[in-house]
């Protein structure tokens, strides 16, 4: 057997292929053989152009399947076959194949010795029952049809899943909205007292086209997502607390056909998982993939799925518009066969995911970064008080780590969870690991725990490229098009697209971040820009707040015509002590008129680069050894400079990961003088500066003070001369 390790992300069980998807959780499936467990039928045979679409029971110790085959493509007659197996593997066909003529996408059921069918016989569903499953009766009337002209489900009807809970028959079928290849297919449900007379599901909110009589229950997408085109074929497992799908879905053929994963509580409102597709890559023998059947036995799924071989996606030549049935086989020369995979499902299965986006890239100085992890509950019961644990580390050296409890997670519900971790503030340009690992004491699947993400610190603030989610927007600002050859391919831009700024504007943008520059000793913002602005009528402004946004100073005005230029903005007024809340502000002003259409102010790459402290002599030896950027590997208070000193002397020290921190000053008798750090530190150096007075304000006089720093496992004490 083959082990191929994929991403699993909620009960990605029942579906399908051994694949390793991005950063996702991952968990090891079985895939049972390297070819399909069902093949073309035999040249002359009438499954020798292919076989898809299975539906597998359980009957006693052996396993039953009734597939779809046919001939050619796409104008031969469709029919269904049967075949058993006593291991999932080896099946082997019927010899009076095929049972059904004129039919595909059979779903069985066996109830009270008697198994029962649903079937598409090209244009609408039928049934039909059977005694020993290979001789059927088909019943004469369609027990559904297709929706009205301009309904969801008014071009085809394919049957789907179907479950019998309590009394009743729930059926997941799709429907597409046209015969075209072109038609969008959602799925739908259909519940019945006796499989005959079915009633589609149908919102009362909705009544007009295309939900005039009925709703589907899971639709296809927005423009750019996986599965914009087609939602189908859907599997559907009952669970404790309701159902859990898995789908197939289409965006287009040339980006293949994936699975995705839904959860609902009455098979009616289903949520997405938010990380689908959650099966995006093909298997050994085939590419792409098409629902079948999933039996669930013994803590396993047993997945009987449909791939397709190598020609997928590419356009067939003699395709024809006037064949009764339009689906994916038409558009495609590829031939379907059917394979098999197993995996183990877990009672207590908790997984980290995946986290922000921000923390692939940050800017050097920021004050604030928080740590964040989303962790999902893939197992099949509830659990509470576990722990999660974030740590980032650079070149092996641990410089944060933070626990945090979570109190409960539901199982199986769609629902990411995101745990949020202390503050993290980030030094120079530099790449970090960030490790996240969830701490479940009976969490019987450790394969998906932990998740790592590569953390780059760099001087660049913002380049423009994808969102304006890092920044505070008022006045209409918008990311534009490149606009004369800029190095990327997207700017900022005052007002929307390639229009013209309005009169009376006053466009804001703030960074979200804050940057702490205490430990610098100046600093510089660079940045690309253009304007074509009113000369003296409209100005734009780069500005700077050091309190938190409460009030604003100005560190550049321009107005008039710039094509594109690099400059550069002194910060250095707000470097040093005290300045560890500084934030960015870029402001355009229009007045009441303008002579001429004017486009605007233009940016592009803006980049923060700072030059830490250095003290001379002593304290510049001292201080070196744990710089920004050179994180320190142990504990250090050094000696402060001056020394002797009036009225102020610089103390510094450092620590190799995060800790609380307690330094004060003495007199010789013992007594505390002067608290002047008592908090939470992350790894590195750290500079305060004492100016002689004690906790009151008072100057204290003229003699020898000891200062002292505490953290945990470490305590140094250094002696210190002020004199008056």
């Amino acid at each position: 057997m083959k082990k191929i390790l994929i991403s699993f992300v909620i009960i990605v069980l029942l579906s399908l292929m051994l694949l390793t998807t991005a950063v996702y959780s991952q968990f090891d499936w079985t895939h049972m053989t390297d070819q399909p467990v069902l093949d073309y039928g035999a040249p002359g045979e009438w499954d020798q152009w292919g076989v898809f679409n299975p539906s597998i029971i359980k009957d006693g110790d052996t396993l039953k399947m009734w597939y779809t085959g046919a001939f050619e493509w796409p104008d031969a007659q469709l029919n269904i076959g049967y075949a058993w197996s006593l291991d999932g593997i080896t099946w082997h066909r019927h010899e009076n194949n095929p049972v059904i003529n004129n039919g595909r996408d059979g779903k069985v059921l066996k109830e009270d010795g008697l198994y029962k069918m649903w079937f598409n016989d090209g244009l609408n569903i039928r049934y039909a029952t059977s005694r020993n499953g290979t001789f059927w009766k088909k019943l004469p009337q369609i027990v559904l049809q297709k929706g009205p002209e301009g309904d969801w489900d008014c071009g085809s009807i394919y049957p789907g899943c179907v479950i019998k809970k309590l009394d009743t028959y729930m059926m997941w079928y799709h429907g597409s909205d046209q015969k075209s290849p072109d038609g969008n297919i959602q799925i739908g449900l259909i519940t019945s007292m006796d499989g005959i007379n079915w009633v589609k599901h149908d919102d009362p909110l909705t009544t007009g086209p295309p939900f005039s009589q009925s709703d589907p229950v899971l639709k296809t997408a927005g423009a750019s997502d996986w599965d914009r085109k087609r939602a189908w074929s859907a599997l559907v497992l009952p669970t404790e607390n309701g159902f859990e799908m898995l789908y197939s879905g289409l965006k287009s053929f040339s980006s293949g056909q994936w699975i995705g994963y839904a959860a609902s509580p009455d098979g009616v409102s289903w949520k997405k998982w938010p990380l689908n597709p959650v099966v995006s890559s093909n298997v050994p023998w085939g590419q792409s993939y098409l629902g079948g059947s999933v039996l669930n036995d013994f803590n396993q799924y047993n997945m009987w799925y449909t791939s397709f071989d190598e020609n997928y996606g590419k356009p067939k030549a003699d395709f024809t518009t006037n064949s009764p049935i339009h689906d994916i086989f038409h558009e495609i020369q590829s031939r379907p066969r059917i394979g098999y995979a197993t995996c183990k499902k877990f009672k207590h299965d908790v997984a980290a995911v995946c986290c922000p986006e921000y923390l692939s890239f940050v800017p050097a100085f920021a004050k604030i970064v928080i740590p964040a992890v989303n962790i999902v509950n893939i197992g099949l019961a509830d659990e509470d008080n576990f722990f999660v644990s974030c740590r980032i580390d650079s070149s092996g050296t641990i410089i944060y780590s933070n626990i945090q409890k979570v109190e409960n997670l539901d199982c199986m519900n769609c629902n990411l969870e995101q745990v949020l971790f202390k503050n993290w503030r980030t030094y120079d340009s530099n790449i970090y690991t960030v490790s996240f690992c969830v701490n479940c004491s009976n969490d019987e699947n450790n394969a998906n725990n932990t998740l790592k993400k590569v953390l780059r610190v760099t001087n660049l603030v913002e380049n423009f490229e994808t969102t304006l989610d890092n920044w505070d927007i008022t006045g209409g600002w918008s990311i534009a098009d490149n606009f004369n050859s800029v190095p990327e391919d997207h700017v900022l831009k005052n007002c929307p697209g390639n229009s013209f700024y309005k009169n009376n504007a006053d466009c804001q943008a703030v960074s979200k971040y804050s940057f702490d520059l205490s430990q610098q000793q100046s600093a510089y913002l660079k940045l690309s820009t253009q304007y074509q602005i009113e000369p003296d009528k409209d100005f734009r402004y780069v500005e700077v707040s050091a309190d938190g946004g409460q009030t604003w100073e100005q560190i550049q005005s321009y107005t008039g015509y710039m094509s594109w230029m690099t400059d550069s903005l002194s910060l250095d007024d707000y470097c040093g002590p005290g300045f560890d809340d500084v934030r960015i502000r870029l402001h355009f002003v229009s007045g009441p008129t303008q002579e001429w259409d004017m486009l605007g102010w233009f940016l592009d790459d803006i980049e923060i680069f700072a030059k830490p402290v250095t003290i001379d002599e002593e304290g510049a030896e001292s201080l070196s050894k744990g710089l920004p950027g050179q994180l320190p590997k142990e504990y250090a208070l050094f000696k402060n400079y001056p020394n002797p000193f009036n009225p102020q002397t610089v103390l510094s020290y450092q620590l190799p990961h995060e800790d609380a921190v307690n330094i004060s000053v003495y007199n010789l008798l013992g007594q505390k003088v002067k608290t002047l750090v008592d908090r939470e530190h992350i790894a590195g150096s750290y500079k305060l500066v004492w100016d002689g007075r004690d906790n009151s304000g008072n100057k204290v006089p003229s003699g020898i003070y000891i200062y002292k720093m505490e953290a945990k496992g470490f305590s140094a004490t250094k002696k210190m001369l002020l004199l008056k």
